[in-house]
C-alpha cells in the first residue's frame, strides 16, 4: 500500500472513529446527536470513494475504515467504562451506515452532485430503517423502545430518518464543495507555475 493511501486510510478512520468515540458523549444532550454521527459517516464514505475510486480495490480500503472505526469505538469500554452490550447498537449503526453508503456511493456511474445527494438522502433512510428494525432487538434501549408501538417504524423514519437524511445531505454537500474548492485552488496554482 502506498504511503499516501495509508495516510488517507488512517485520516478517514480517525475522523469517523474519534467522532464516534467522543462526539456521542459531547452531543448526547442534543436531541439529534445520532444525525450528526450518521452525517460524518456519510461524508467519510463519500470522501473514501472519491479518494480510492469506485472499483473492487476501493472496497478493501473502505472496509478497513469501517473496521478501524469499530475498533476505535470499542475503546469506549475502557475509557468510559461502558459494557459491550451498551455500545452494541453503536457498533451495529457504524456497520450498517458503512455498508449502505459504500454500496450506494460505489455503484454510481456518475459524479453529479444531484445523484450523490440523492444517494446520501436514501442511504440515510435505508440505514435508519435497518437500524430501527434490528437495533431494537440487539439492545432495546429506552429511546428505541419509545418507537415500539404499531407505528413505531414509521414514526422512527419520519422523526429520525428525515433528520439523518437532512444532516447527511448538508454534510456531504459541504464535503463536495470543499473538494471542489481544493481542486480549483490546485488548478490555479498549476496555471501560475
Amino acid at each position: 500500500m502506498k504511503t499516501q493511501a495509508k495516510f488517507y486510510l488512517l485520516f478517514l478512520t480517525l475522523i469517523w472513529g474519534i467522532s464516534e468515540l467522543f462526539l456521542r458523549q459531547k452531543l448526547a444532550p442534543f436531541i439529534h446527536h445520532s444525525a450528526v454521527l450518521v452525517s460524518i459517516a456519510a461524508s467519510v464514505i463519500y470522501l473514501a470513494t472519491t479518494i480510492f475510486g469506485k472499483g473492487k480495490k476501493s472496497f478493501f480500503f473502505i472496509a478497513s475504515i469501517i473496521i478501524g472505526t469499530l475498533l476505535i469505538k470499542l475503546l469506549s469500554i475502557p475509557i468510559f467504562g461502558y459494557n459491550f452490550t451498551s455500545i452494541i447498537n453503536s457498533l451495529f449503526a457504524i456497520t450498517v451506515e458503512g455498508i449502505v453508503f459504500t454500496i450506494l456511493f460505489t455503484i454510481q456511474k456518475t459524479n453529479k452532485i444531484e445523484i450523490i445527494l440523492l444517494s446520501t438522502f436514501f442511504g440515510s433512510y435505508i440505514s435508519a430503517f435497518i437500524f430501527r428494525t434490528i437495533g431494537i432487538h440487539l439492545y432495546p434501549c429506552n429511546y428505541l423502545l419509545s418507537f415500539n408501538d404499531t407505528n413505531g417504524i414509521f414514526n422512527f423514519l419520519v422523526y429520525e430518518g428525515f433528520t439523518w437524511a437532512t444532516f447527511s445531505v448538508i454534510f456531504v454537500l459541504t464535503t463536495f464543495l470543499i473538494l471542489s474548492l481544493v481542486k480549483i485552488i490546485k488548478s490555479i496554482k498549476l496555471n501560475h507555475n
